[in-house]
């Protein structure tokens, strides 16, 4: 049975503010992050009252966990903390917002087990988020166009002088709305330390990890700046149509050999390769498909790869690859082994 968008909206609301209230009660948050939630809450009536309630519901979960152990006077007289706990629960909360603040401090303590830092946690409070496998085309308040990639997310943060985008994770194609009479802000991608300005243009990028990424300039131009100087390279320069850089925190700017076309050819649905190790094009494979791989046998990660595979038959390019490079695949749940 499909499930109403109404409900796939409020289920993540709810996640959006157990969130929230997680990192808050991390301590201070990074003026981006005080930016950020200030927009989040700015951006619907809605969303103050569930941060609210969220935080309520993480105060309660904390007061549960370090409620003392009662005097125990006799066996039949014994009473559980936690026991105590649950009557503090159901006179805060009635049924139906019980039930509420029960799902949002499951998701809130998930999260606040496996959170190592904010790059970890920005992703799910993200404007909008692709599962592994999805790519969405979206219609931005300005007319802007966004290509998003398999597995990625993007938060939108428009301002009086700003159209602002933040790539959290993954990869997009970004089609701005050309900024004139009508539009006079400029349009920003903001990804991995650096920003990205369009000069009426078409472009890619790619967020490798919180300090390492890439963009090609499919049509026109785009300033290209990193948010701080780098240990090494350049901080700054301007991409024309064909060009493509890395940045990184570590080197600065730097040309890359990949040519915007074919680093953005998932957008027309397929992946080239032309000669990249075979580790790294599993790495790209596995960036469009669910499920783990693994390649096992340390002698083939080097082996250069030169192909162009379908995304809609990932699992055929798999077997491809095994084919032409003599390798044997296990498929278990959730994991596939080359070897």
């Amino acid at each position: 049975m499909k499930i109403p968008s109404c409900i796939h909206r409020e289920r993540r609301l709810r996640r959006q503010a157990s969130l929230w209230a997680v990192r808050l009660e991390a301590g201070a948050l990074t003026p981006v992050e005080q930016r950020r939630l200030e927009h989040w809450l700015a951006r619907d009536a809605r969303h103050g009252p569930a941060l609210a309630d969220a935080e309520m519901t993480w105060a309660l979960a904390g007061a549960c966990r370090d409620a003392p152990s009662l005097a125990q006077p006799a066996p039949r007289a014994r009473r559980s903390p936690w026991r105590a706990c649950a009557a503090a629960w159901r006179r805060a909360y009635p049924m139906a917002p019980r039930r509420r603040a029960f799902a949002l401090a499951c998701a809130a303590l998930v999260v606040a087990g496996t959170i190592n830092g904010p790059d970890l946690i920005e992703p799910w409070l993200a404007d909008y988020r692709n599962d592994a496998g999805e790519i969405r085309s979206l219609a931005l308040p300005d007319g802007s166009r966004v290509l998003l990639g398999s597995n990625s997310a993007l938060d939108v943060e428009y301002d009086a002088s700003t159209r602002r985008v933040r790539l959290l994770r993954g990869e997009a194609v970004f089609s701005p709305a050309p900024t004139g009479a009508a539009e006079p802000r400029r349009f920003v991608v903001e990804s991995a330390g650096a920003s990205m300005t369009a000069l009426g243009t078409r472009y890619a990028v790619r967020r490798q990890d919180a300090g390492h990424g890439w963009v090609g300039v499919l049509q026109h131009r785009v300033a290209l700046l990193m948010d701080r100087p780098p240990t090494a390279g350049i901080a700054h320069t301007t991409l024309t149509a064909g060009d493509s850089a890395t940045f990184s925190h570590a080197a600065g700017i730097a040309r890359s050999p990949v040519a915007p076309a074919r680093g953005a050819a998932w957008a027309d649905g397929y992946l080239i390769f032309d000669g990249e190790p075979l580790q790294q094009v599993l790495r790209r494979i596995g960036d469009f498909r669910r499920g783990q791989l693994i390649l096992a046998n340390r002698a083939a990660a080097h082996r250069p790869v030169h192909a162009l595979f379908h995304l809609d038959n990932l699992d055929g390019a798999l077997a491809t690859l095994c084919s032409e490079l003599r390798l044997a695949r296990l498929r278990l749940p959730g994991v596939t082994v080359l070897y």
